[in-house]
């Protein structure tokens, strides 16, 4: 499953999509704007 699946399926359950899409980041996860834009519109952010 990709990441981008697991995030927006677990979104019910994290607090902030964005917040935690930043942690992956941090991690030198790389995602562009356009898809951690993306994400949080499907997440409800």
């Amino acid at each position: 499953m990709p990441i981008e699946q697991v995030v927006v399926n677990a979104s019910p359950l994290i607090e902030s999509v964005g917040d935690r899409l930043q942690l992956l980041r941090d991690e030198s996860l790389w995602l562009s704007d356009e898809v951690v834009n993306l994400l949080k519109q499907q997440a409800g952010e």
